[in-house]
């Protein structure tokens, strides 16, 4: 992750070169009056870097509404999406001819918010799997547009093609695996009555990781219907964050049906550390990954940190923003 950051900074630092001069871009308050296409001066930079790197979308993250009459004035063969925080913000965008997809906002760093809004665009088949994405962000809950980072795909978030490739061989489906990450975020965040909580979520594999575990206590999701368990249902999110804190994982098949919470997972005593330098729940999680073929979230309780295993492997980690 360090030299991500560090390759990260050089690109900015490249952009802040390559801009044209300041009177070209002088920022018109961010109303879209003033200075380059958009009168927006970190968009317009962003605008000019995807032109040098001859990339074909430009990614923005800002958590306030953009003026639509600047944004109609960029270049037409360069794809705004826009990642956002609050769904509210998606219509107002989409309604304008402006992909849309939420991402959440509060992160420890901005970098995280980028690698996860470049997930997320990238596993709705958004970016393409190689090439440059320029990036342009504002600070969370602002609509400031203040930092601008050239990312290489192929090099930098390689891990999207990898759960890409799980999800087709494994019937997974994208939209079940982001609300779990998403529901693992606000784990990491706030926990549970602003008290840190950590966990483990399971998804995938479900007969193999029920066979290789056992249940610690109740299962409070037995004797419900399949469709009533279903992730896609807000009640069944609410009720992840709170049978996060019983001990063991939460078990969920691929179709987002929640299997069981409370679960043991069996490693054996040769098997806990496959993983250097994390602790015991990231080991269980990193070996179920690699016995069963499912994909494991974990969420730190120390940290909030949120990891995603695949193959006995950690894809990423994401340290949401602590508000303790």
């Amino acid at each position: 992750m360090d030299s991500k950051r560090n390759r990260a900074g050089r690109a900015e630092a490249e952009a802040a070169e390559e801009r044209p001069p300041e009177g070209e871009l002088e920022d018109g308050g961010g109303d879209g009056t003033d200075g380059g296409p958009t009168g927006i001066a970190a968009l317009d930079a962003a605008l000019f870097l995807a032109r040098q790197r001859q990339a074909a979308e430009v990614l923005v993250l800002a958590d306030g509404r953009l003026p639509l009459s600047a944004l109609e004035r960029a270049p037409h063969d360069i794809q705004l999406i826009f990642g956002v925080s609050d769904e509210k913000l998606i219509p107002y965008y989409s309604e304008a001819g402006i992909l849309a997809i939420l991402s959440p906002g509060s992160f420890a760093s901005g970098s995280a918010r980028v690698q996860y809004a470049i997930f997320r665009a990238r596993t709705a088949s958004l970016l393409p799997p190689d090439g440059h994405i320029i990036c342009v962000s504002a600070p969370p809950g602002s609509s400031q547009l203040n930092s601008v980072l050239d990312v290489d795909l192929a090099h930098e978030f390689e891990e999207a093609s990898q759960v890409e490739q799980y999800l087709l061989e494994h019937g997974g489906r994208i939209d079940i695996l982001a609300t779990l990450l998403d529901v693992a975020i606000e784990i990491g965040r706030f926990g549970f009555e602003g008290k840190p909580v950590g966990t483990i979520f399971i998804y995938g594999a479900e007969r193999q990781v029920l066979r290789r575990s056992r249940q610690l206590t109740f299962n409070p999701y037995h004797g419900y219907s399949e469709r009533s368990r279903n992730v896609t249902l807000p009640d069944v999110r609410e009720s992840l964050k709170i049978f996060a804190r019983m001990d063991g994982a939460i078990v969920i098949e691929a179709d987002g049906t929640v299997v069981a919470a409370g679960r043991y997972l069996l490693v054996p005593p040769g098997e806990t550390h496959i993983v250097k330098g994390l602790g015991t729940r990231h080991q269980a999680a990193a070996f179920m990954s690699r016995e069963t073929g499912a994909l494991a979230i974990v969420v730190s309780e120390t940290a909030g940190r949120v990891t995603l295993f695949s193959n006995g492997k950690p894809i990423f980690a994401l340290s949401p923003r602590s508000v303790r």
